[in-house]
């Protein structure tokens, strides 16, 4: 993943790629910008583009006939869900788990940057309201339930969460969960883009990508590695990868994917998000700065009916903290 790549290549335990690539005829252009981004440190390249998985929507056209494009639609299906049977929900906001994406879907939508001299400062008085949406979601428009608990998001759209009365008509949830949505809709499953829940198009997550061990200098070794760089990225062998649910960044395999729509069905629609992509903030060890927001605040935010923004900055303030904690480790 590239947040990862920029620490483990800070501390020295990967290598430059872009002699390997150079030996397998790949080259930046031969992936889109997302892609480059992920993989590039220093303005090299430290990581081979493989894909990108960003926050995805998935619905149930049994309850809703097309995508939703932004959350008014949301909040209007919501609503008729709701008078129809009080158990139905528009989509469903997780306790825990997936939240870092929400996390930073929630930024990127309202054009904040977290990232500051190094660490995530989370106390921007603009972040903190857009949070406050999330929580009158749950309990001021009904779109979600409350307190789905880890991976609420897709539990409650499968109708397996562990209050199973609850039930979703869209998720927005890890490309990962294709084959489970797939097998249990049919072809009731709809797929679309991340919509618009806040001010501007933009969807998250995150990235894999191909190192090379810092160790590896035996010259053999190396040209194994070119080899099999140049069988990966040959787009009949890399769309294997797409069949899968995954959306490779490279070019001339994107293309591939378009020509079958209907065999690529959730990689050929997760390419049109490649645009509006927004990688999560570059910092040291991101997942740790992260770690406090991700185990108590969004569990506040869908689990409290009287948190007020007060006590959000109040959490905020203490995630920020943490954050800079773990970035002062940074050797």
């Amino acid at each position: 993943m590239r947040r990862t790549s920029t620490r483990i290549k800070k501390n020295q335990l990967i290598q430059d790629v872009g002699p390997f690539m150079e030996a397998a005829e790949i080259s930046e252009s031969d992936f889109n910008e997302a892609g480059v981004q992920s993989g590039s440190v220093d303005d090299k390249m430290f990581g081979v583009p493989l894909d990108i998985h960003p926050l995805t929507m998935f619905y149930n056209k049994d309850m809703v006939k097309e995508a939703p494009t932004d959350y008014e639609q949301l909040k209007q299906l919501g609503e008729s869900l709701q008078a129809e049977d009080s158990n139905l929900y528009a989509f469903g906001l997780p306790s825990t788990g997936l939240t870092t994406f929400y996390f930073t879907v929630a930024a990127a939508q309202n054009g904040i940057d977290l990232a500051k001299e190094g660490y995530l400062d989370f106390t921007d008085s603009a972040y903190a309201d857009a949070l406050m949406q999330y929580h009158a979601m749950v309990f001021e428009d009904k779109t979600s339930p409350e307190k789905l608990g880890l991976d609420g998001e897709f539990q409650a759209f499968m109708k397996s969460a562990e209050d199973s009365s609850k039930q979703t008509a869209v998720t927005f949830t890890g490309p990962w969960y294709y084959q489970a949505v797939k097998e249990k809709y049919g072809d009731a499953l709809g797929i679309g883009k991340m919509p618009t829940l806040f001010e501007q198009e933009a969807t998250t997550g995150n990235a894999h990508t191909i190192a090379v061990a810092a160790a590896v200098d035996d010259q053999e070794t190396k040209d194994g590695i070119a080899e099999f760089l140049k069988f990966m990225y040959t787009p009949e062998n890399l769309a294997n990868w797409a069949e899968s649910g995954q959306t490779p960044t490279h070019v001339a395999t994107l293309e591939l994917i378009s020509e079958d729509p209907e065999k690529y069905a959730l990689a050929n629609q997760n390419q049109e998000q490649l645009d509006i992509y927004e990688p999560a903030p570059r910092v040291y060890q991101f997942d740790e700065q992260m770690r406090y927001m991700n185990e108590v605040v969004f569990t506040k935010l869908t689990g409290e009916a009287n948190l007020t923004k007060e006590d959000l900055m109040a959490e905020l303030e203490k995630a920020t903290k943490a954050a800079k904690q773990v970035a002062d480790t940074q050797q």
